[in-house]
């Protein structure tokens, strides 16, 4: 099985080649490898990729030019990645590294100078977001590559950002030469895959795999004696289709072959004529473009894709593959249904992701209805991949739902394969419908009439409406979830990658130790892949006792998510510490079996114990703090045994003993709640005994809640009492308020009662609200009060709006009561949008602000079920407006009207951003706009972010950064094309870098190139570039500010290289510890934040809600 031609429109290319060399062999077959090679990847007839998505490197001047380039192209590349390499290629001397020449390289005694190193390209390519990626090296020793991704699959920075597979294809081994044979115009294995490309390979099918790329390739190499090239596949990257077959055979008859339309029907059926295909890559159906990103198909033909009933309620959600065959370059792009009806219609309605470059609605027949008229379709039989024409006479009985397409009897026939497909009035021009059934003979086919379709489509396009943007929104949640996690994931494998660059090695193992225990709660898989990276640099520790306690660590943090895994790494430091290697010392070698007993402590108590019995008494202060370690540690998994180990520690280290029992006492407290007080008590150190009875308390809250209060209240400190009455309250919240209040109300301590109160008052408002506003209206500061029946407000809008309502209008002050009332109909509009109408009519006059915003809220709602109440409405809220005095209030008033607006009518939101005199206000306003659309009018919604952004240029420097952050806010999660996005973010970078240096000292524009991060890599990398340049020119140089390490983990993110040269000269002692602390910590930031990603990934942006100017 092949994988579909990749797509012309979102793949990207770079073409790098350097045929002049200063101190090495000049290759002039290079300079025609890249001419030809670009030729044949632009040419319609192999792949069609468009010529601004192909970069051509002739001669280039330096590695940061060939890296910044094929930067830029990765992150253009959604679908298929291509980087080819043509040159020499040179070994490091010392390390065997793959390098690639440049036309300054040379080789130096033991050292490769001016050259690209290999791992850099292959980071890059590894860290790409394209589904597929595809390597050509043409350059001796070029097989080094392949060693290179097969050590890189134990680095997490490889294996992490791996999408679908990466192929690479070397043109020679890792010890041999390639080869220009002298007279040829190509190189000898770019002038073999140039002859693939352009011939095509015969009985290969209709499109050129890698996997036959290669093995063609292979066996023309290997007749002529000349070297053979090489092949890495990562999961399916074989299947990976950059070419047509020029060489592939008919798939029918001559008289079948599929005919290109009529000259003058480009723009209708050639633009509208949609081919779906099946999860397995065949040909589904055919289907009709109908509006922008809206196909239309047959409902009972993706019933079958998807192995449900026409009368199932719901269909699989999963993206569907679908390609406009007749328009040049077959651009390819994915769907999801948004429309399956049952009641009587057989129409599903799929969205497009993405544009697609070339793609028009096809207009409908000019005929009024169907007519005796001739007719001409496009199937796609099976085994007729390129398509079959039919033509025929269309015809329809009177008062028939369907009319009838016959074929003329010299045509085709008409089988399941054009289930789907567009009917092409002749006579009249335009579409007269889609193929709903074919006869068995394939003579007649019945069809939906464009007429009917526009009716049903309409009234489809209303009722699903909301579902839609209710679709984008968690789409866009989930979406940030995603990224934040793959985020994190890469931050953790390139602070990895970093540690190397500190000079000591035992500070290396820490640093990756700190990293590997925060991937395990990030992703377990990341964590492992770091093992192998933790092992690779143990082997440069000549302490065996610091590897042995670095791999027992690892191991027990990897005990509670993944014991497996941990058994592994554990049994890795036993083997180490056993080998006697560097440990004959007898101190240092009880020290490494105490460290893997601790390792094995949490995953098998049992073997622990054995060696801690091993190792017989303790000898010495060392020993005991080992064994009391061990012992805590086992006492979570297996208490009796903990407790039993207590014996063997001297009576004057009482103690140490004493800080087991507690862990013992706390482990059982659950269980055996008698047990685990009788032990808490019998510990004599007052410390150590609240501190275990506070833990047992807190371990009985749910369970035996008298027992854990009668623990809290008989504790002598008030700070271990105040502590723990604070978590019983918090754990009773939910279950018991009353209680849960009463003991909030006896914590000594006045903050920690405070808290416990506004804790307890947020649970109660999800399981008590009566009661919760019982508690609300007892706080005596009214600021505070006011606050908590604010939110007890908008949490009973949604189950209880009578309630909510009352008391919202029970505030004192008229701006409490319209706030108060706005937050109902916010969240009472979309379940019941009447009632919300009726709320927002009878908010009091005086605060006209806040009752313009509930107005266009509730008729935006209504807008697509009742257009004549929602226009009545608006008018009313634009009315509001008008009168509204405070400037402010009435900037949000009409952002509001004109977000309500801007699908249905956006001329009129326009006009309305005009009364918005703030120029900043106004642009934040079109930024609401644009989040109103959701995934819809992706060209007013980039006329609308261009507005802002010119703006913006006039606007003082608060107000502009504001504009800017927001406009990148709304580029994360945008129906705009790839191409689109990146020139707005190259807009916003070059505007921000305009704002340098902050006249406030605190540019504060790291954030901005992190929200860039994930649109364009590149931009986001230049900000951060001159963000770190202008902070070291207003802080002397000062690498370690907040702000310093924020651009700095950007760059590790985009381009890595530059680190290098940011950090500290080497040169001295004291530069080398500089330059380690600067390393240090970076990488401890880089590790923070992707624990704060993870952590936070579920929290909403500010910048995502809506409407964004009533966030202030």
């Amino acid at each position: 099985m092949t994988d579909m031609l990749s797509r012309n429109d979102t793949s990207s290319a770079v073409l790098i080649g350097c045929h002049r060399f200063t101190d090495l062999e000049d290759l002039l077959a290079v300079q025609k490898n890249l001419v030809g090679l670009s030729e044949a990847l632009t040419d319609p007839m192999i792949w069609g990729l468009e010529k601004d998505r192909l970069k051509v490197l002739d001669q280039p001047c330096s590695g940061d030019d060939v890296l910044d380039a094929v930067a830029k192209a990765a992150d253009a590349a959604h679908d298929t990645l291509v980087v080819y390499y043509s040159g020499h290629g040179l070994i490091d001397p010392s390390t065997g590294e793959l390098y690639m020449a440049l036309p300054d390289s040379r080789i130096r005694n033991v050292l490769v100078q001016r050259a690209l190193r290999y791992d850099y390209l292959r980071r890059i390519v590894s860290s790409s977001g394209a589904r597929k990626k595809v390597m050509l090296l043409d350059c001796c020793f070029s097989g080094r590559a392949l060693g290179a991704m097969a050590s890189a699959d134990h680095s997490a920075a490889a294996n992490v950002t791996m999408v679908d597979g990466t192929c690479v294809i070397t043109s020679a081994s890792a010890t041999a030469l390639s080869l220009a044979v002298p007279g040829e115009k190509y190189t000898a294995f770019t002038g073999v895959l140039l002859d693939i490309l352009q011939q095509g390979v015969p009985g290969a099918g209709t499109y050129l795999t890698m996997e036959t790329v290669f093995d063609a390739a292979r066996s023309r190499l290997a007749a002529r004696s000349l070297p053979l090239p090489q092949q890495r596949n990562r999961n399916t990257a074989g299947r990976i289709c950059i070419a047509r077959n020029r060489a592939s055979a008919p798939s029918s008859s001559p008289g079948e072959q599929a005919a290109p339309p009529p000259r003058d029907r480009k723009g209708s059926l050639e633009t509208s004529h949609v081919r779906i295909y099946a999860a397995s890559g065949d040909i589904l159906c055919s289907g009709l473009l109908v509006s922008d990103g809206i196909v239309c198909t047959c409902m009972h033909a993706l019933g079958t894709a998807f192995d449900v009933q026409i009368t199932d309620d719901e269909v699989s959600s999963a993206p569907i593959e679908l390609d406009f065959p007749l328009l040049p370059g077959v651009p390819r792009s994915r769907a999801r249904v948004v429309s399956w009806r049952h009641d009587g219609s057989d129409v599903a309605l799929l969205r497009i992701e993405a544009p697609v470059a070339g793609s028009v609605p096809a207009p409908p027949t000019k005929s009024r209805r169907v007519r005796e008229t001739k007719f001409r379709a496009l199937g796609f039989p099976r085994l007729s991949d390129d398509g079959i024409w039919v033509s025929g006479e269309l015809r329809a009985k009177p008062g028939a739902e369907l009319a009838q397409a016959k074929t003329a009897p010299q045509s085709p026939r008409m089988d399941q394969g054009f289930i789907g497909s567009p009917i092409w009035d002749e006579t009249y021009g335009g579409v007269a419908g889609i193929v709903m059934v074919t006869q068995h003979d394939g003579s007649l086919a019945f069809v939906l009439p464009t007429s009917s379709l526009s009716e049903e489509l309409n009234r489809l396009a209303r009722k699903t409406r909301r579902a839609e943007r209710a679709a984008w929104a968690e789409q866009a949640r989930s979406g940030r979830r995603e990224r934040s996690k793959a985020r994190a994931a890469q931050l953790l494998s390139e602070a990895a990658s970093l540690c190397s660059n500190i000079s000591a090695p035992d500070t290396q193992m820490q640093q990756l130790t700190s990293i590997i225990a925060t991937a395990v709660s990030v992703d377990t898989d990341v964590a492992r892949q770091l093992c192998a990276v933790l092992e690779q640099h143990s082997t440069l520790l000549q302490d065996r006792l610091s590897q042995v306690r670095a791999l027992s660590r690892v191991a027990d943090h990897f005990a509670p998510a993944d014991g497996r895994q941990a058994a592994l790494i554990a049994e890795r430091a036993e083997a180490l510490a056993r080998e006697g290697h560097g440990l004959r010392m007898q101190k240092r070698h009880r020290l490494a079996l105490y460290a893997v007993a601790s390792g094995f402590s949490r995953i098998d108590p049992r073997r622990a114990e054995s060696i801690l019995t091993e190792l017989g008494p303790a000898q010495n202060d060392d020993d005991i703090s080992a064994v009391s370690a061990v012992l805590r540690s086992i006492a979570a998994i297996d208490p009796d045994r903990a407790e039993r180990g207590t014996r063997s520690l001297p009576r004057s280290y009482r103690l140490r003993a004493e800080q087991v029992l507690s862990a013992v006492a706390i482990a059982v407290a659950r269980q055996q709640p008698d047990r685990a007080q009788e032990l808490a008590n019998s510990i004599s150190d007052p410390n150590t005994r609240m501190y275990a009875l506070m833990r047992i308390s807190a371990s009985l809250a749910l369970s035996d809640p008298d027992r854990a209060e009668r623990l809290a209240l008989g504790l002598a400190d008030q700070g271990f009492q105040s502590s723990l009455l604070t978590t019983l309250a918090d754990s009773l919240a939910s279950r018991d308020p009353y209680r849960a209040e009463r003991i909030a109300h006896a914590i000594p301590h006045a903050a920690l009662r405070a808290r416990a109160l506004d804790s307890v008052f947020e649970k109660m408002i999800r399981h008590d609200p009566q009661r919760a506003e019982h508690m609300a209206r007892t706080f005596l500061d009214p600021d505070k009060r006011a606050q908590a029946l604010h939110a007890l407000v908008s949490r009973l809008a949604s189950t209880d709006a009578d309630r909510a309502e009352a008391i919202a209008r029970s505030f004192g002050d008229d701006e409490d009561i319209a706030e108060a009332l706005l937050r109902v109909v916010d969240r009472l509009r979309e379940t019941a949008p009447d009632a919300a109408a009726r709320i927002a009519l009878s908010m009091p006059a005086s605060e006209p602000g806040p009752r313009a915003r509930a107005l266009a809220l509730t008729a935006q709602e209504l807008v697509w079920h009742s257009p004549d109440h929602a226009r009545q409405l608006f008018q009313e809220a634009e009315q509001s407006a008008r009168v509204t005095p405070h400037v402010m209030k009435r900037h949000l008033a009409y952002s509001a009207c004109a977000a309500g607006l801007a699908e249905t009518d956006p001329e009129r939101a326009r006009q309305i951003t005009q009364k918005i005199k703030g120029r900043g206000d106004r642009a934040l306003a079109w930024c609401d706009m644009v989040t109103a659309l959701a995934g819809t009018a992706p060209a007013l919604q980039a006329e609308l972010l261009a507005a802002a952004l010119r703006k913006a240029r006039k606007l003082t420097y608060w107000e502009h950064k504001t504009v800017l952050r927001h406009t990148a806010a709304r580029l994360i999660h945008t129906p705009l094309s790839r191409r689109k996005v990146r020139a707005f973010a190259e807009q916003i970078t070059e505007q921000a870098m305009g704002l340098l240096p902050s006249p406030y000292g605190d540019d504060g524009l790291q954030r901005l190139a992190d929200q860039l991060v994930e649109v364009d890599r590149h931009s986001a990398a230049e900000l951060a570039l001159e963000v770190l340049r202008t902070d070291g020119k207003q802080h002397s140089g000062d690498r370690y500010g907040i702000h310093s390490l924020d651009a700095l983990m950007i760059l590790a993110l985009t381009k890595p290289w530059h680190l290098t040269d940011l950090a500290p000269p080497r040169q001295g002692p004291s530069n080398t510890d500089e330059r380690d602390k600067f390393w240090r910590d970076l990488i401890k930031a880089m590790t923070e934040k992707a624990r704060i990603l993870t952590t936070d990934a579920d929290t909403e942006d500010p910048a995502d809600a809506l409407p964004l100017l009533s966030d202030g």
